[in-house]
């Protein structure tokens, strides 16, 4: 119990020193960047046109949907079992530092898309979830798809893509740990690509997409940056 406390402790204040990272002036000026270029995405047409794009691509193309399908699976499943595992070898004593690592980049992504949603309140390309309905679509609605109001679509769609966030923080993450591996270093890279390019025939708004791999990077870096000054010759 007392191993137990102390990794919880030790989960907390590292958690907060990665958010104290994000919100560093460098960080927090590529955190502004990433969201002047969300506003040309949308503002340009891009966002709608992209979606239109996708939709006509993959209509009546079940290969495709079933990738994108997996895609959206694969992005929400993968994060959470390696959380799963590093739980697991907490309590067994059996804790590794950059597994330790993985996982916080997963909570820390989780938590910071999930404020951004509960705000934006962003309502999907397609509408109506249940059936990929686009016959909402209005030239305006990219930009009217923003309701900004709390809580009112819930914390699992809408901007930014917590799929791509979470996906480029543990492809970052997993590049710098192991970077002497190079089948690991291979492995990140096409599961990052994998993952957001099925992510985004279907689910989310390309903006959704780019403001997470912007946050992605910032989120990856930050845990690593944490993890290099304190804890690189350590195990807890």
């Amino acid at each position: 119990m007392r191993k137990i406390n102390r990794c919880v402790s030790n989960c907390y204040c590292d958690i907060v020193k990665i958010f104290t990272k994000i919100f560093s002036p460098i960080f927090l000026l590529i955190h502004v960047l990433t969201l002047f270029v969300v506003f040309l995405i949308i503002y340009s047409g891009f966002d709608l046109y992209f979606n239109y794009f996708t939709y006509n691509l993959i209509e009546n193309n079940h290969f495709l949907v079933t990738y994108s399908g997996l895609s959206y699976l694969i992005g929400h499943v993968l994060p959470f079992f390696l959380l799963f595992i590093c739980i697991v070898l907490i309590l067994i004593n059996k804790i590794n530092i950059k597994i330790y690592f993985l996982s916080l980049s997963v909570i820390v992504s989780t938590v910071f898309v999930s404020i951004y949603k509960s705000f934006t309140a962003r309502i999907s390309p397609t509408c109506n979830k249940g059936n990929m309905d686009f016959s909402c679509y209005t030239d305006n609605f990219a930009i009217d798809s923003f309701t900004f109001e709390f809580l009112k679509n819930g914390i699992n769609w809408g901007f930014p893509s917590g799929h791509a966030a979470s996906t480029v923080s543990l492809g970052i993450l997993f590049i710098l740990l192991f970077w002497r591996n190079k089948f690991i270093t291979f492995l990140s890279i096409l599961y990052t690509f994998v993952i957001l390019i099925g992510i985004s025939l279907r689910w989310h708004w390309v903006s959704d997409i780019v403001a997470g791999i912007f946050f992605g990077v910032l989120i990856g870096l930050a845990c690593y940056e944490v993890y290099r000054k304190k804890y690189k010759n350590k195990n807890i």
